[in-house]
């Protein structure tokens, strides 16, 4: 049972899957390594071996879908909260994610961490309010993109695109 425990543990580590997937996967571990110790005929040990290799295929394919899922939120959560101050580890836990897992997975498909992609949404978004029909003020645009100022709106805007606001409005 504490072997079963330890195993269980490591595999829910490893993996954001939902807890009964990983249970599933435990489960198999465990009947093949209970298996191994115990004399059993070679039919047996090899069913459970085929179920422990499905079981485990089983867990990595939902986990790909499910990392699918999350960067796929994630960008729309970023864009819908631009003008909130947005901490990364409030983001990981709204996706039940650690930290690390948030930054390793937005790096894997983007290249980028998850706070780059934050600061890429607001240029893009401040992008589209500059050339806008409406006329927004630097300010209202900094604070409406989340921006804590206009000369931090500036200079980060610099930073991304190397011009300033006022040139791309023009």
């Amino acid at each position: 049972p504490a072997e079963r425990a330890d195993i269980h543990r490591q595999i829910c580590e490893l993996s954001p899957s939902p807890r009964p997937l990983s249970n599933e996967l435990s489960q198999a571990v465990h009947n093949f390594s209970t298996l191994m110790r115990t004399p059993t005929d070679p039919l047996t040990l090899r069913i459970a071996g085929w179920q422990l290799l499905l079981s485990t295929a089983h867990a990595s394919a939902h986990r790909a879908r499910s990392r699918a899922t999350v960067l796929d939120g994630l960008s729309h959560y970023l864009e819908r909260n631009l003008a909130d101050k947005i901490k990364m580890d409030d983001v990981a836990r709204h996706f039940g994610l650690s930290r690390r897992s948030l930054f390793f997975y937005c790096n894997e498909r983007y290249g980028i961490s998850p706070l780059q992609l934050l600061t890429l949404a607001r240029i893009n978004a401040a992008k589209k309010m500059l050339l806008s029909p409406k006329k927004k003020t630097l300010i209202e645009i900094a604070l409406d993109c989340g921006f804590c100022s206009a000369s931090h709106f500036s200079s980060t805007f610099r930073r991304y695109t190397g011009t300033v606001p006022k040139n791309w409005r023009a």
